[in-house]
């Protein structure tokens, strides 16, 4: 029996290799000059949270960055929601997910 069939919300997740690679020495040069994160109260589910803001260019491939936080860039603002943590892949992508207890950030 042939019933016709609607997709309400299809999602998929694809990963592949980059020929794009960065280079570790420029983001740590860039780092050491850097100055520590800023702050701000951020509001999340019913209060405010004291919030780190990180600029975008200073985050190197591996870093990961827990929630509450803001990484701020020249095109977008990037909200990470408390239990949750961005890593920065080694092509400079950001992936962000729900925290694990075997999540261990490098910035907090």
């Amino acid at each position: 029996m042939d019933l016709p069939v609607e997709i309400v919300n299809l999602r998929i997740i694809g990963y592949t290799q980059s020929q794009i690679t960065t280079s570790n020495a420029k983001h740590q040069a860039r780092r050491s000059e850097s100055t520590p994160p800023n702050q701000c109260r951020t509001y999340f589910d019913g209060s405010f949270l004291d919030t780190k803001v990180y600029e975008r260019a200073d985050l190197m491939p591996d870093e990961a960055v827990s929630g509450p936080a803001v990484i701020l860039q020249y095109d977008a603002t990037t909200l990470i929601h408390p239990g949750h943590v961005a890593h920065v892949t080694p092509e400079g992508t950001l992936l962000i997910k729900p925290q694990t207890p075997t999540d261990n950030a490098t910035l907090s």
